[in-house]
């Protein structure tokens, strides 16, 4: 008898069979998920200016020329000027498909910050509150510190295919941002010299201007073009445009006479500055892992 002319014959054989090369097969084949890091040095190029106006506390002499008088100053101006400096960056992300990827990204960006500004002098009447003597526009000189920018970002991009081992590359992301630039100190003369009155005085002054911290929202978009070194490493040449919302200003003084028997110090309180503005060119190496 032909066993394998029976209909149920030949399927059981061909079922064996079947499980046979199903066992020596194996399980089957999944893509690895493929991860990179990625790390990277900029310069900075920023482009923001800050501007804040308040009138100082006052302070009460006896005697002088009218009696009693309430000095204060008023339009106390602060300016930041933000320039250029340079970033650290490092990411730890992975690839969605050949095209598609996202990373967690810390960056540090130190930039170069020049505070100035003007204030005005004025002498009242502590009764009447009648202006006596005033002077406007003595200046704040200028003088420049860093400030610190720390940032933790979500991003996603997208590297284009079509041009062998050179890709160009979009992307952004979203994060916070810490800042910190700390006071800066200034030494000018306070010049009087209201001609109504007349007044004329000169007197030593101290300008101490507000520290810079908070936290804030930020975001970023980068463009470039990247080179495949191996199927291990990639070198990536990127421009990248990061922007924040408000920061704070600390309360800041104006000493005069200082250190002298005449002494006197006003404050200034507390302010928002507007969000910063940076653009940045960077060379980035992403090894995969």
């Amino acid at each position: 008898m032909n066993y394998l002319s029976h209909p149920l014959s030949l399927l059981t054989v061909l079922g064996f069979i079947g499980i046979a090369q199903a066992g020596t097969a194996g399980p089957i084949a999944e893509t690895p998920v493929r991860f990179y890091i990625n790390a990277g040095v900029g310069g900075i190029f920023a482009n923001t200016n800050t501007s804040f106006t308040t009138n100082s506390t006052s302070v009460l002499y006896s005697p002088t020329a009218i009696g009693t008088s309430l000095f204060s100053l008023p339009d106390i101006n602060w300016q930041n000027k933000f320039k250029n400096g340079y970033s650290f960056n490092a990411a730890l992300g992975q690839y969605f498909n050949p095209n598609w990827r996202g990373d967690v990204e810390f960056l540090y960006q130190n930039i170069e910050r020049d505070s100035f500004g003007s204030y005005g002098w004025r002498e009242q009447n502590s009764v009447t509150g009648a202006v006596y003597a005033q002077q406007a526009n003595n200046p704040i000189s200028n003088i420049t510190a860093r400030a610190n920018i720390y940032s933790f970002l979500t991003n996603i991009a997208y590297d284009f295919n079509g041009m062998g081992k050179w890709q160009p590359i979009i992307g952004a992301g979203i994060g916070v941002a810490w800042l910190n630039s700390g006071s800066i100190q200034t030494n000018n003369t306070l010049n009087i010299d209201d001609p109504n009155t007349p007044v004329v005085e000169t007197a030593s002054a101290i300008q101490n201007s507000p520290s810079l911290y908070g936290t804030a929202f930020a975001w970023q978009f980068k463009a470039g073009i990247s080179y495949k070194v191996s199927d291990m490493a990639t070198a990536i040449f990127l421009y990248r445009l990061y922007g924040t919302t408000q920061f704070k200003g600390s309360e800041s003084n104006i000493v005069s006479n200082p250190g002298v028997a005449g002494q006197s110090i006003f404050f200034a309180g507390q302010h928002d500055i507007k969000g910063l503005l940076i653009n940045a060119v960077e060379l980035n190496m992403r090894f995969n892992v």
